[in-house]
């Protein structure tokens, strides 16, 4: 199975928040920050623009929804309002305005009855809206949520909407019979971070959401009395997670749409990525487990930020993105695609890998021969398709660093933060042939390779074994999504929005993502010193952190700003305007001068800011090599200063 570019649609400028087929898929609507809606049609097997809608909205509309009928089309907009377009007339025309909601309005969605239309935005409400021969009356003000509520979206066959917030929960509401009012029936909560998008199955029984957290969760309906024993609450069903997919996308997940015709999972990503997933044949409903089929890398050059699978016809999907482009996609379910297995927890188990049980069950070595390998040019080529060395800081050393002359496939990848000669015992006794070393072994120039110091010893040694080894280095502190972004993923749940994390130091290169830079700066909706301490120690897994109190600031001192590198980030932080510094080591004087400038500094060691990344790369590069090679973190690596 892979997927094929049919069309890119041209037009947008700025971002495109929104992407939505009417109901027979005859129309493509797009809707973006230029203000305006799209419409596309077919013309001879290609999609042309027919018409475009402005005038609507003064500011960034987000989001568009159809009615059931197709004859109306509902749009929300930052300004605060929800306009209604009709084509009664033969040409789409803006014939109401909705006007209520005290912030941005960040989704609109209507029912399939028709009768109503939910709106959801900033100032944390849903309401719900009647239609009635083109009058639409506030039925219900929904204040449930917390936070700024991200999206709403409606049953396939019921009046019951659903909603999905920054504060992590998702609602369902529905009106009672027996007074007409509007109630909030359950909260699910499962995420650990903003959800921003949902989507049903066909029958309505299932719920697929996404969020910051980087995760899909399968929900299911439980109706009282079921035969499985799930408890409900009255007579309203219990909605329960029974599956999370975790380790396959790069970074926040901002749509996820479940096709009715086909019931595959189509996800829409930050890492710029689309995504289609499916259900295992063999799945356990109480259980189930979803497969990631196929991938596209680089669907689009920004953030991915709508997904919606055509209503007719078969593996047809739209995607709009921050590049402004919206793009056709037709998945090829006749091409066949080996998968690896997938990183999925269950609500009772947590399955692995194939090559892992065997290393688990054997105790011993692998065997290699259960990857087909990659050749060493080949996995470089990955590599540097995830962090190009040309976004290294210059001083640096990145790249292929070690290259056997005997030419093998690459089958046993180990990654590491620091490769010291306990590093490679592990590696040769666990047969790897390429070692990932974060940081280069080899920095300053070596006059002679002999025996008579530690860093010698470690490249005669991996080239008497055979084994490469490649350096990221500061190309991964660089990279959107890498080390970094990782460290700043700590306060992913405290962001003000989607625009709160940018590059301390941009990336000059206009062609490169910029996103890219070195450093990050984070603004967080007012956190208590304390409270980053314990986020920090949370994400990292330690124990203990250092931490120096800039002026008159204590524990409790609240926090808008955060700067954070990784490693030894003295250099990069100093004179950086910020509530609070995170790094890995510091020079004396460089925190006594933040510290008189009133910037508190937490310091967590040198590599104990890098290395927590490890695992996600491992994650990533399982994806990314699609089973050909094991790829594994080292077990023995860690940093040299032990806190007694």
């Amino acid at each position: 199975m892979n997927i094929e570019l049919v069309d890119t649609l041209k037009g947008h400028v700025g971002k495109v928040w929104n992407v939505k087929w009417n109901p027979f898929g005859t129309i493509l609507s797009s809707c973006g920050e230029d203000k305006s809606i799209r419409l596309w049609g077919k013309q001879s097997h290609q999609w042309k623009l027919k018409t475009v809608l402005q005038d609507g909205h003064q500011k960034t509309i987000r989001e568009v929804s159809w009615s059931p009928c197709s004859k109306y089309l509902a749009s929300a907009s930052f300004d605060a309002t929800t306009a209604i377009w009709d084509n009664i007339s033969g040409q789409f025309e803006c014939n109401a305005t909705i006007e209520g909601h005290e912030n941005e309005v960040k989704s609109v969605s209507w029912s399939q009855s028709g009768k109503f239309i939910a709106t959801c935005s900033r100032d944390k409400s849903v309401w719900i809206w009647e239609s009635e021969n083109d009058e639409y009356e506030c039925s219900a003000v929904l204040n449930a949520h917390t936070q700024d509520v991200k999206k709403v979206i409606w049953h396939p066959y019921l009046d019951m909407v659903v909603s999905a917030s920054y504060d992590n929960t998702i609602k369902m509401f529905t009106e009672d019979q027996a007074d007409n009012e509007w109630t909030n029936i359950s909260t699910l909560k499962s995420h650990e971070s903003t959800v921003w998008s949902l989507s049903f199955d066909k029958d309505g029984k299932r719920l697929v959401s996404c969020s910051d957290d980087q995760t899909l969760k399968i929900w299911k309906e439980y109706l009282p009395g079921n035969a499985e024993g799930v408890g409900t609450d009255s007579d309203y069903p219990t909605w329960k997670c029974v599956c999370t997919l975790a380790g396959y996308h790069f970074g926040p997940i901002y749509d996820v749409t479940w096709c009715h015709l086909t019931s595959m999972i189509a996800t829409a990503c930050a890492d710029n990525n689309i995504r289609i997933f499916k259900e295992a044949e063999d799945s356990d409903p109480n259980q189930p487990m979803f497969e990631l089929v196929c991938s596209k890398y680089h669907a689009h050059e920004q953030d991915v930020n709508s997904v919606a699978w055509h209503p007719t016809e078969h593996g047809l999907l739209a995607s709009g993105s921050d590049d402004s482009f919206v793009k056709l996609w037709k998945i090829n379910t006749k091409c066949f695609l080996t998968k690896t297995k997938p990183y999925i927890f269950t609500t009772k188990n947590i399955l692995t890998t194939i090559a892992e049980l065997q290393f688990k069950m054997s105790g011993e070595q692998k065997a290699v021969n259960t990857f087909k390998g990659l050749k060493l040019s080949k996995m470089v080529e990955i590599l540097e398709q995830f962090a190009d060395p040309s976004l290294a800081e210059k001083w640096d050393n990145v790249g292929l660093l070690l290259e056997p002359t005997t030419s093998t496939l690459i089958t046993n990848i180990m990654l590491t933060n620091d490769l010291t000669e306990t590093v490679l015992e592990e590696a040769v006794e666990k047969k790897i042939n390429l070692i990932v070393s974060y940081h280069p072994p080899i920095f300053v120039p070596l006059k002679r390779i002999t025996q008579q110091s530690w860093k010698e010893r470690i490249i005669a040694k991996c080239l008497e074994n055979r084994i490469a080894v490649y350096s990221p280095h500061t190309s991964w502190d660089a990279v959107y999504g890498g080390v970094t972004d990782w460290l700043g993923d700590a306060f992913s749940s405290h962001l003000c929005d989607k625009l709160g994390k940018t590059p301390l130091i941009p990336n000059t290169n206009e062609e490169m993502d910029q996103r890219t830079g070195m450093g990050r700066l984070l603004y967080v909706n007012y956190i208590s010193l304390n409270k980053c301490v314990e986020l920090i120690k949370q994400h990292t897994g330690l124990s203990n952190v250092r931490i120096a109190f800039g002026k008159d600031k204590n524990q409790d001192s609240t926090v808008e700003c955060i700067a954070l590198v990784p490693g030894s980030g003295g250099s990069l932080l100093k004179g950086v305007r910020a509530d609070l510094y995170v790094t890995g080591e510091m020079f004396h004087h460089d925190l006594l001068e933040a510290n008189h400038n009133g910037v508190t500094v937490i310091l967590t060691n040198h590599s104990d800011s890098e290395r927590g990344f490890l695992k996600k790369m491992c994650r990533n590069l399982e994806k990314l090599l699609e089973g050909a090679a094991n790829v594994s973190v080292s077990q023995v690596d860690k940093d040299p200063i032990t806190t007694i």
